[in-house]
C-alpha cells in the first residue's frame, strides 16, 4: 500500500486469574509483524494468582485495577496508554503475527474510519464451531446487523485513541456487551469495520466450561450459545445493562 501511515498501537489486555492463557497471549502479541510502534499493556483485573507476575516476566506493562469488572480493566489500561489505536483482545486470545498489520491497513483505508476488528477461530474448539461462527452467525450479522448496529468483539476490537476519549470511553456498569457498546459509541464518530480478514484465535472455554464429558460440553455448547442470543437482543434493542456472567476458568 503505498503511503501507507503505520499508526503507533497500544495493545490493552484485561486479565482475571489468567496465569494459564496470559503466557501464550503476550507472546502472540510480541510476535507481531507489524513495522510500526506498539505498548502491551496487561490490567490485572483483581486476580489472586500469578497473572500479574507472568506479564511482568515477559517484559510487557502490568497495571492492576482493584473494581472487578472487564470495564474498569479496560477504562483503567485506556488510561495509560500512548498508543494513536487503542487495540483490545482478551487474555485467552492468541492473535496471528500480522494482526496488527491488519488492523493498521483498516485505518488507512480512510481517515474516516474510527473502529476496525473481525471474527474469531476457536483454537481449542471443535470445527464445527469454526463452520457456525463463520458461515451462520457472522453471514447473518454483516447482512442484518452491521449496517445499523456497529458492534466489535473485545477480543479483536481497534478504536482510534482521540475517537475513544471523544465519545467517553467504556461504561464502566457494562461488563457484559461492553464491547459492543463502545463500537456504538465509536460508530457516530465514522466508520466501523467489521472485517472477516481480521480474525484472531481465541478459546473456546466459555463455551464447552472445560467439561471433558462430550455429552456436558455439548449441552454446555448450546446452553451458552442460547443465553449469548437472548442476551443480545434486550442488550442491541433496548439499551439493557446485563449482569456480568460468571467467570470460566
Amino acid at each position: 500500500m503505498q503511503n501507507t501511515k503505520f499508526y503507533t498501537f497500544s495493545v490493552i489486555v484485561a486479565a482475571h486469574n489468567e496465569e494459564k492463557y496470559i503466557t501464550d497471549c503476550i507472546q502472540a502479541l510480541k510476535l507481531q509483524d507489524y513495522p510500526g510502534e506498539f505498548e502491551i499493556i496487561v490490567v490485572d483485573n483483581a486476580s489472586n494468582d500469578k497473572t500479574s507476575e507472568i506479564a511482568k516476566e515477559l517484559g510487557v506493562q502490568v497495571m492492576y485495577e482493584s473494581k472487578k469488572g472487564v470495564s474498569h480493566a479496560l477504562i483503567s489500561g485506556s488510561k495509560i496508554a500512548t498508543g494513536e489505536i487503542f487495540a483490545y483482545t482478551d487474555a485467552d486470545t492468541r492473535p496471528p503475527k500480522d494482526w496488527l498489520s491488519k488492523l493498521n491497513e483498516a485505518f488507512n483505508r480512510s481517515e474516516t474510519v474510527v473502529g476496525a476488528g473481525g471474527p474469531p477461530y476457536f483454537y481449542d474448539g471443535p470445527k464445527w464451531a469454526d463452520w457456525l461462527m463463520h458461515k451462520v452467525f457472522v453471514k447473518i450479522y454483516l447482512k442484518y446487523f452491521h449496517p445499523k448496529y456497529k458492534g466489535l468483539p473485545g477480543y479483536n476490537m481497534s478504536i482510534r485513541a482521540d475517537v475513544y476519549h471523544k465519545s467517553g470511553g467504556f461504561e464502566p456498569g457494562y461488563n457484559w456487551g461492553q464491547d459492543w457498546k463502545m463500537a456504538e459509541r465509536a460508530g457516530k464518530f465514522g466508520e466501523v469495520i467489521f472485517d472477516t480478514n481480521i480474525f484472531v484465535y481465541t478459546s473456546f472455554r466459555r463455551f464447552h466450561g472445560n467439561h471433558k464429558n462430550p455429552i456436558k460440553r455439548t449441552a454446555r455448547v448450546i446452553k451458552e450459545v442460547t443465553i449469548g442470543l437472548v442476551r443480545m437482543a434486550p442488550m442491541i434493542y433496548l439499551n439493557k445493562n446485563l449482569k456480568m456472567q460468571k467467570p470460566i476458568r
